[in-house]
């Protein structure tokens, strides 16, 4: 069953968008050097890593900072952006939970959602440094997003916009909150289809593992082909 959605407040996002840019100086100072390394080392480019606005607030695992009025967990600021306002601030940690939202933010955004005003078919996975690959490998195949978690329930507002693509993959990890994700979102619609990985677990293993995002997705587009057609709106 969709879930209403729950817009932060003005508040919020005001404080959020000031934590964001102080994280942004943040991860390209001296003191984000690791932090800056680590996303290099899983693929990402320089230009996709200002293009996705991504930060470094500097601690260790567990230390928080007051920035902007709001309680900052340590780590990295991955900033959720669409539509025109600011949804959420993830952060990503070495340690679990791997991935914790500042307070204040909503739990219901779908990370990427602006790629699909420009795709005919929208690729959904499980985190956010997947969709930025993907959108960094094969944007011009696909438009990729991702909800917050493998198992986190789709919105009416977010149905509606992927409804409007002609196709939706779904490229879930694979262990099992990935496999229970892809299940659930299958239910939804038959136009929603299963990408499997060729190898790793998840898409950054994939690529780390010598994978070619842009062939897989093409060659798994190709063998769709003529169902996709089918499947215009």
């Amino acid at each position: 069953m969709m879930t209403s959605i729950q817009q932060p407040s003005q508040q919020w996002e005001i404080a959020a968008c000031k934590i964001v840019a102080i994280a942004e100086d943040g991860l390209w100072s001296s003191g984000g050097e690791c932090a800056l390394a680590y996303l290099l080392e899983r693929g990402l480019t320089v230009h996709t890593i200002r293009s996705a606005r991504l930060g470094y607030v500097s601690g260790r695992i567990g230390e928080r900072r007051d920035i902007a009025g709001l309680d900052v967990p340590c780590g990295m600021i991955i900033p959720w952006f669409a539509a025109d306002m600011l949804w959420a601030v993830s952060v990503r940690q070495d340690e679990h939970p791997r991935h914790v939202q500042i307070a204040g933010g909503s739990k219901e955004g779908l990370y990427n959602a602006d790629s699909l005003r420009h795709n005919l078919i929208a690729l959904i996975c499980d985190c956010e440094v997947g969709v930025l690959l993907i959108q960094q490998e094969a944007g011009d195949l696909v438009a990729p997003v991702t909800l917050r978690s493998a198992t986190a329930r789709l919105t009416a507002r977010w149905y509606g916009k992927l409804m409007g693509q002609r196709q939706i993959l779904i490229a879930n990890g694979q262990g099992m909150a990935g496999q229970r994700g892809t299940r659930d979102l299958l239910k939804f619609s038959p136009r929603l289809k299963q990408l499997r990985l060729p190898e790793g677990k998840t898409i950054p293993d994939f690529l780390l593992n010598g994978g070619d995002i842009h062939a897989w997705i093409s060659e798994a587009l190709q063998e769709m082909q003529p169902e996709v057609n089918r499947n215009v709106y």
